[in-house]
Protein backbone atom coordinates (compact mmCIF):
# COMPACT_ATOMS: atom_id res chain seq x y z
CA UNK A 1 0.00 0.00 0.00
CA UNK A 2 1.29 3.30 -1.29
CA UNK A 3 2.08 6.24 1.67
CA UNK A 4 0.03 9.69 1.95
CA UNK A 5 2.98 11.25 -0.17
CA UNK A 6 3.28 8.35 -2.75
CA UNK A 7 -0.42 8.72 -3.35
CA UNK A 8 -0.45 12.85 -3.73
CA UNK A 9 2.39 12.17 -6.56
CA UNK A 10 -0.19 9.48 -8.21
CA UNK A 11 -2.96 11.88 -8.25
CA UNK A 12 -0.01 14.33 -9.63
CA UNK A 13 0.55 12.53 -12.31
CA UNK A 14 -3.12 11.50 -13.24
CA UNK A 15 -4.08 15.25 -13.21
CA UNK A 16 -1.15 16.15 -15.62
CA UNK A 17 -1.38 13.16 -17.91
CA UNK A 18 -4.93 13.83 -18.37
CA UNK A 19 -4.44 17.52 -18.84
CA UNK A 20 -1.24 16.66 -21.71
CA UNK A 21 -2.96 13.47 -22.94
CA UNK A 22 -5.43 14.92 -25.70
CA UNK A 23 -5.48 12.49 -27.99
CA UNK A 24 -5.35 14.76 -30.89
CA UNK A 25 -5.68 12.94 -34.57
CA UNK A 26 -2.26 12.27 -36.35
CA UNK A 27 -0.47 12.48 -32.81
CA UNK A 28 1.93 9.87 -31.11
CA UNK A 29 2.27 9.93 -27.64
CA UNK A 30 4.51 7.71 -25.20
CA UNK A 31 5.62 8.16 -22.04
CA UNK A 32 9.41 8.48 -20.68
CA UNK A 33 10.86 7.84 -17.33
CA UNK A 34 14.44 9.20 -16.32
CA UNK A 35 16.25 8.72 -13.72
CA UNK A 36 17.91 11.87 -13.01
CA UNK A 37 21.11 11.25 -11.39
CA UNK A 38 21.63 14.83 -11.17
CA UNK A 39 18.39 16.38 -9.11
CA UNK A 40 18.52 13.02 -7.45
CA UNK A 41 14.92 12.23 -8.60
CA UNK A 42 12.50 10.17 -11.10
CA UNK A 43 10.88 11.99 -13.74
CA UNK A 44 8.22 10.84 -15.71
CA UNK A 45 7.26 12.60 -19.21
CA UNK A 46 4.84 12.51 -21.95
CA UNK A 47 5.89 12.79 -25.44
CA UNK A 48 3.89 13.79 -28.44
CA UNK A 49 4.83 13.84 -32.33
CA UNK A 50 2.37 14.96 -35.23
CA UNK A 51 2.61 12.18 -37.50
CA UNK A 52 5.13 13.02 -40.60
CA UNK A 53 7.09 15.98 -38.34
CA UNK A 54 10.30 16.12 -36.54
CA UNK A 55 9.06 18.22 -33.98
CA UNK A 56 8.51 16.31 -30.10
CA UNK A 57 7.20 17.63 -27.47
CA UNK A 58 7.46 16.84 -24.10
CA UNK A 59 5.96 17.25 -20.56
CA UNK A 60 6.93 16.35 -17.24
CA UNK A 61 4.06 15.02 -15.56
CA UNK A 62 5.85 14.40 -11.86
CA UNK A 63 8.93 14.17 -10.11
CA UNK A 64 9.36 12.25 -7.01
CA UNK A 65 12.65 11.38 -5.33
CA UNK A 66 14.59 8.15 -5.85
CA UNK A 67 13.10 5.60 -4.06
CA UNK A 68 12.78 2.35 -5.32
CA UNK A 69 9.65 1.56 -3.61
CA UNK A 70 8.04 4.78 -4.53
CA UNK A 71 9.16 4.19 -8.18
CA UNK A 72 7.44 1.08 -7.90
CA UNK A 73 4.60 2.08 -6.53
CA UNK A 74 4.17 4.77 -9.44
CA UNK A 75 4.92 2.66 -12.25
CA UNK A 76 2.47 0.42 -11.04
CA UNK A 77 -0.10 3.23 -10.94
CA UNK A 78 1.10 4.37 -14.15
CA UNK A 79 0.22 1.07 -15.93
CA UNK A 80 -2.87 0.70 -14.57
CA UNK A 81 -4.38 4.04 -15.97
CA UNK A 82 -2.36 4.42 -19.50
CA UNK A 83 -1.80 2.14 -22.62
CA UNK A 84 1.01 4.03 -24.13
CA UNK A 85 4.47 2.35 -24.55
CA UNK A 86 7.31 3.46 -22.01
CA UNK A 87 10.58 3.94 -22.73
CA UNK A 88 13.58 4.55 -19.66
CA UNK A 89 16.72 6.84 -19.58
CA UNK A 90 19.07 7.05 -17.42
CA UNK A 91 21.36 10.05 -16.95
CA UNK A 92 24.73 9.05 -15.12
CA UNK A 93 26.80 10.89 -17.07
CA UNK A 94 26.72 14.47 -18.57
CA UNK A 95 27.37 14.27 -22.58
CA UNK A 96 28.32 17.66 -24.38
CA UNK A 97 26.64 17.28 -27.99
CA UNK A 98 30.22 18.06 -29.00
CA UNK A 99 29.84 22.14 -29.53
CA UNK A 100 27.28 24.66 -28.61
CA UNK A 101 23.26 25.10 -30.19
CA UNK A 102 24.28 28.69 -31.83
CA UNK A 103 21.40 28.83 -34.53
CA UNK A 104 17.89 26.72 -33.80
CA UNK A 105 14.87 28.18 -34.96
CA UNK A 106 12.50 25.40 -34.51
CA UNK A 107 13.50 26.17 -30.58
CA UNK A 108 14.37 29.75 -31.05
CA UNK A 109 17.84 29.44 -30.15
CA UNK A 110 19.47 32.52 -32.12
CA UNK A 111 22.92 33.94 -31.12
Amino acid sequence: MANSETRLIIKKLKTNYQRYFLRAYQYQYWLVIVNNHFEDVYSVFLYTQKIKTKLTRSYELVYFSRSDQQYQDVQTALKQFSNLSISYRDTPHLIHPGRNVALDRVHGHNS
